[in-house]
């Protein structure tokens, strides 16, 4: 799934919730933040968990000077 792909889900499902939270700090899906369609929930969280592994992977290669292929 490419970046674009994993946007454009993430923003499909960001129609069917709401930040329900009323804390002071950065809302995501996976701090629970997020109220509506339990499905749209899981898209979001999944989402975010893609995008946290990317950066970790992303972060891994550049560190030990691996070039991820696109």
């Amino acid at each position: 799934m490419t970046n674009d792909q994993l946007d454009e889900m993430h923003e499909e499902a960001k129609k069917g919730v709401k930040v329900s939270c009323d804390d002071y700090h950065p809302h995501s899906a996976r701090d629970g933040c997020l109220s509506g369609d339990p499905m749209a929930i899981a898209v979001c969280v999944l989402c975010e968990e893609l995008r946290k592994v990317r950066r970790g992977l992303g972060e891994l290669c550049k560190n030990v000077g691996v070039v991820p292929e696109s």
